[in-house]
């Protein structure tokens, strides 16, 4: 499991290095990072043999669905510190 973890982070790194040099996108935050990680780790589970690729889609939907969690909240507290400076700059 650890190979194919390590091949997926260095193979995502790799794809987002390109689309950054070649097709001059930006990575808007490290929850983009860890979505197109758990994509390839989803993609690539139909390669495994037997219940160990049901195991490997199932921990990647767990680590997509909280990595989406905490940008929520992140993004909820960003919002909040904005709404909190713009009161402050209009006082």
């Amino acid at each position: 499991m650890h190979a194919v973890g390590l091949a997926i982070i260095c193979w995502t790194m790799w794809h987002i290095r390109n689309t950054i040099c070649f097709e001059n996108k930006h990575v808007k935050s490290p929850t983009e990072i860890i979505c197109m990680i758990c994509s390839f780790l989803t993609y690539w589970a139909g390669l495994l043999k037997g219940d160990f690729g049901q195991q490997v889609v199932q921990v990647a939907e767990a680590v997509k669905m909280m990595a989406l969690y905490f940008h929520k909240q992140e993004m909820q507290s960003q919002d909040q510190d904005e709404r909190q400076l713009k009161a402050l700059v209009w006082f």
